[in-house]
């Protein structure tokens, strides 16, 4: 059967179908008393490169903060069990907007979703790489 062949047998909901996993949140497990796991669902590639590009200054050098709101951009759009956007679970938290909300409900776990959403999403180990010994790069 040739790839061609492959390609017109497959069903055309499946290339749509977004693939999710579930990650620990140490800080909600923290804030809630119990293990916490949240749902996050793959992200389209070019969305994600459009975001992590977002995250370095004109030089092509990262730049930490924009590398934050990068990775918040990256949870508010895939944890879709939480209501980003709802005013009232920002005014609890005393959040300003989305991204301060997922901020504030993540903290330090921001790196470990955001991480494990990239991988979901197919941003290979090279970018990722990439992106570490440039945070290095910063750091000293």
């Amino acid at each position: 059967m040739s790839l061609f062949d492959k390609l017109m047998a497959v069903d055309d909901n499946a290339i749509n179908e977004k693939r999710t996993r579930e990650v620990r949140s140490e800080r909600l497990s923290a804030l809630f008393g119990v293990e916490t796991m949240i749902t996050i669902e793959a992200l389209p590639y070019r969305r994600v490169n459009k975001i992590m590009d977002a995250a370095l200054k004109d030089n092509g050098r990262l730049d930490p903060d924009r590398a934050c709101d990068a990775r918040c951009h990256l949870i508010r759009l895939s944890v879709k069990e939480i209501p980003w956007g709802d005013e009232q679970l920002q005014k609890k938290f005393g959040a300003s907007d989305p991204k301060d909300l997922a901020e504030k409900l993540f903290d330090y776990d921001i790196g470990i979703i955001a991480d494990a959403i990239l991988e979901l999403s197919g941003y290979g180990e090279e970018e990722q790489k990439a992106e570490q010994e440039l945070e290095d790069e910063i750091k000293n």
